[in-house]
C-alpha cells in the first residue's frame, strides 16, 4: 500500500491514474515491522543482489518474502535461471523451493547452502529396514550435494541416500585420486559392511569411478555405479574459464555506480589475471569488488576463486579411468555427442548395465522424473543381485 497525502485529480477532477506514484517495494516499513536485515555472507550478499536486480528494487534483505516484493511465477523463472547458471554460486534452486521457503535466510538456512560442508549428510528421512543398501552422492567438482535432494526424496521409500563433500583443505588437493581416497574413507567409515551404491554427476561421475576402484580393492561389494552426464576431459576444457564465471557472477551482482558498459569494460581490462598467480587475482578481485559496489567480502570470493583455480588445475590432469568390476550405469543428457559417448563408454570395454539419453540439459538432468524412475529401479535390480551374491557366498 501507498500513503498519499491526496489523489493526483486531471482537468476533470478524476483521478489521475497516470500521475499515481509506483509503489517502491522494499523501502516501505510500518510502524510493526522490523527494519530490514542485511544479508549475511557471501552467499546470501550474491543473492540479495541478484533479487534486487531481477525485481527492480534497490536493495533486498535476506528475511524480505520475494512475493511480497512483487514477484511472480515468470519473475521466478527469470531469477532461478539467473542463480542457476551461475558457476560461482555453485547451488541449484528449484521453482518449488522458491515458493516453499520465498526469502533468502529461509533458502540458505532451510537447504544448506551456506553452512560449512561436512564430509557426509544423509539427504533424507529413510527409516526403512537397515539392511537396505545406502546410496552415496558424489557432487561435481566441489559443489554441496544439495543437487542431489530431488533423487533422495525420490528413493526415500527404499533406502537412505548419503551426499558427499570434500571438506578437507582444497589447498592440498593434488588429483582427482586423492579426493577418490578421502571419499571412499568416508565411505567405509558410514557402512562399514555391506554392498553400497555410488552415483556421480558430471565431473562427480569420473571421480565416483575412482571411488568404486578403491572400494573393490578394500574388498567393498560396489553393486551400482551410475554415471550421470559424465564429464570428459577433452580439447574444448579450459582451465581458465574462471574467469567467464567470475565476470558473469559480476555483471549480475554489480551495484555501484557503474554503468553495465562500464563494468564490462573493466572486466575486460582484467582478462591477463586468467592465468595469473593467486596473489595477482586477489589484489584484482579486491579492486573489482570494490569498484562495482558489490557489497561482499573480497576475501570471500577470493577463496571461491582459489578453490576452482584449484579443482581446474587437477582436473587438467585426468587420465584413463581405473579398472571397476561393476557395470556402469550411464545417463545422458539429450543431444550429448555420440563421440563423446562413445569415447566415455569405451574405457570401460563398452561394457555398461544402462545407457540412456534422457530429455533434460545438464544442469537439470539430476532433477528429471524419467531418470529418478530409472535409478529407482536400477537400485532395486542392484540390491537383489547383491544379496544373491551374499546367499552364494555364504553357501559355499
Amino acid at each position: 500500500l501507498v500513503v498519499l497525502d491526496a489523489l493526483p485529480l486531471n482537468a476533470n477532477g478524476k483521478v489521475d491514474r497516470k500521475a499515481l506514484p509506483a509503489p517502491e517495494f522494499g523501502r516501505v516499513q510500518t510502524c510493526d515491522e522490523q527494519p530490514q536485515e542485511g544479508a549475511q555472507g557471501v552467499l546470501e550478499a550474491a543473492l540479495a543482489a541478484i533479487w534486487a536486480q531481477v525485481l527492480g528494487v534497490p536493495r533486498v534483505g535476506r528475511n524480505d518474502n520475494f512475493f511480497e516484493l512483487g514477484g511472480d511465477s515468470l519473475v521466478a523463472l527469470r531469477l532461478l535461471a539467473r542463480i542457476n547458471k551461475s558457476r560461482v554460486l555453485s547451488v541449484q534452486i528449484s521453482l518449488q523451493d522458491l515458493l516453499e521457503k520465498q526469502t533468502i535466510a529461509r533458502l540458505v538456512a532451510q537447504l544448506d547452502m551456506g553452512a560449512p560442508p561436512q564430509p557426509v549428510q544423509l539427504l533424507n528421512a529413510y527409516a526403512g529396514p537397515a539392511d537396505a543398501m545406502p546410496l552415496f552422492c558424489v557432487p561435481p567438482a566441489l559443489r554441496h550435494p544439495i543437487d542431489y535432494r530431488p533423487m533422495a526424496r525420490h528413493l526415500e521409500d527404499s533406502r537412505a541416500v548419503y551426499g558427499l563433500s570434500y571438506a578437507d583443505d582444497v589447498a592440498g588437493l593434488d588429483s582427482i585420486e586423492q579426493m577418490a581416497r578421502y571419499y571412499a574413507d568416508v565411505i567405509r567409515r558410514t557402512q562399514p559392511q555391506g554392498p553400497v551404491g555410488i552415483v556421480g554427476w558430471s565431473l562427480g561421475a569420473v571421480v565416483a569411478v575412482h571411488v568404486a576402484s578403491l572400494l573393490e580393492q578394500q574388498g567393498v561389494d560396489v553393486a551400482f555405479l551410475g554415471m550421470v552426464d559424465s564429464f570428459l576431459l577433452d580439447e574444448s576444457f579450459d582451465p581458465h574459464g574462471w574467469y567467464q564465471d567470475f565476470r558473469d557472477f559480476v555483471l549480475d551482482t554489480a551495484s555501484g555506480g557503474m554503468g553495465h558498459e562500464a563494468v564490462n569494460a573493466m572486466l575486460d581490462s582484467f582478462e591477463p589475471i586468467r592465468s595469473g598467480s593467486d596473489e595477482t587475482v586477489r589484489d584484482a578481485v579486491e579492486e573489482i569488488v570494490a569498484a562495482a559496489g558489490m557489497g561482499m567480502k573480497p576475501g570471500d570470493i577470493f577463496q571461491g576463486i582459489v578453490a576452482t583455480r584449484r579443482m581446474n588445475a587437477i582436473t587438467q590432469e585426468i587420465a584413463a579411468f581405473p579398472r571397476v568390476k561393476v557395470a556402469p550405469h550411464f545417463w545422458w543428457k539429450k543431444g550429448r555427442a555420440v563421440a563423446q559417448k562413445n569415447a566415455l563408454l569405451s574405457q570401460f570395454g563398452g561394457k555398461a548395465q544402462v545407457s540412456l539419453e534422457v530429455n533434460a540439459d545438464h544442469q537439470g538432468i539430476v532433477r528429471n522424473a524419467a531418470l529418478l524412475s530409472h535409478l529407482h529401479a536400477a537400485m532395486r535390480d542392484a540390491q537383489a543381485r547383491a544379496r544373491a551374491r551374499e546367499t552364494a557366498d555364504a553357501r559355499r
